[in-house]
C-alpha cells in the first residue's frame, strides 16, 4: 500500500531593517525642521525611497534617504512610512514635545542686570529686553530657535505707587530718554514679557505659551 503523506509550508520573508538618525527614541520638537536620515542597508543600491508621514509634513533634502519631518504640533507622534520603488518597508515612530522655553534677560547698556540689584540709571541709559533659546536646542535647531519679542512691559513703582506702566511692542531696545516719564534715585523698576514668538527655518510664527516672568531693580 501506497501512503503519501502531504507537506504543507508556509514561507514568510522579514523585511530588511530600517536605520533611522537620529533613532525612535530620540524626540522630534513640534513645528521644527527634524533632519532625519533614513537607511535600508541590505538594499544597497536597489535602495529607492519615498515616505509617507502622520501627524507631520516631510520635506526631502536631496540627499538619498534624508527628510525634513515637521511635525505639525497637534499630535504627541509622528508616523514616517517607509517605501522603497513604491513597496512598503515599515515605519518608524517618533514622539512629538514642544522645543524648550526659552529664558529673558535685561541689559542696562552693555550689562546683563541681575535681578534686585541697585542700578545707576542717567537719561543715556538704553534697557534692552532679550530672549535666549536654550542652548542645546540653538545647537541642534540654529534656523528654529529665533525669538522675537512681540510685546512687554516697563514700571516704575515711586513711593509705593506705580507711576508708569509702559507696554512697548514690536522693539527690545528703549533709551530712557524716551520714556515717558524718567526714573528717578530710590525707584523701583520692573521688566515683565507678555508675547514672545518663535520663528522655525520655514519662516513661520508661533506664539511661545511662556509664563510673564517679572525682572526688577533699583535705582541709584
Amino acid at each position: 500500500m501506497l501512503v503519501m503523506v502531504m507537506f504543507h509550508y508556509s514561507l514568510s520573508f522579514a523585511q530588511p531593517s530600517i536605520v533611522a538618525t537620529p533613532p525612535q527614541s530620540a524626540p522630534l520638537y513640534a513645528d521644527c525642521g527634524n533632519i532625519i536620515l533614513i537607511e535600508i542597508p541590505a538594499l544597497e543600491d536597489k535602495y529607492n525611497p519615498s515616505f509617507i508621514t502622520t501627524g507631520a509634513s516631510v520635506i526631502k533634502t536631496g540627499k538619498k534617504g534624508e527628510v525634513i519631518v515637521v511635525p505639525n504640533g497637534a499630535t504627541k507622534e509622528v508616523e514616517v512610512m517607509v517605501f522603497s520603488d513604491g513597496k512598503t518597508q515599515g515605519a518608524l515612530h517618533y514622539k512629538v514635545f514642544p522645543p524648550p522655553l526659552p529664558s529673558i534677560q535685561i541689559k542696562i547698556d552693555t550689562t546683563i542686570l541681575i535681578p534686585n540689584q541697585t542700578v545707576e540709571v542717567n537719561p543715556s541709559t538704553a534697557f534692552r529686553f532679550e530672549v535666549i533659546a536654550d542652548p542645546e536646542f540653538k545647537k541642534q535647531y540654529p534656523k528654529d530657535s529665533r525669538y522675537i519679542l512681540a510685546e512687554w512691559t516697563y514700571i516704575i513703582i515711586r513711593n509705593n505707587k506705580v507711576i508708569l506702566c509702559q507696554t512697548f511692542s514690536g522693539v527690545n531696545e528703549v533709551a530712557v530718554s524716551t520714556l515717558k516719564k524718567v526714573p528717578k534715585s530710590g525707584d523701583h523698576i520692573s521688566f515683565q514679557n507678555k508675547v514672545i514668538k518663535r520663528a522655525n527655518f520655514q519662516g513661520r510664527t508661533f506664539d511661545i505659551a511662556m509664563p510673564p516672568k517679572v525682572i526688577a531693580f533699583t535705582v541709584k
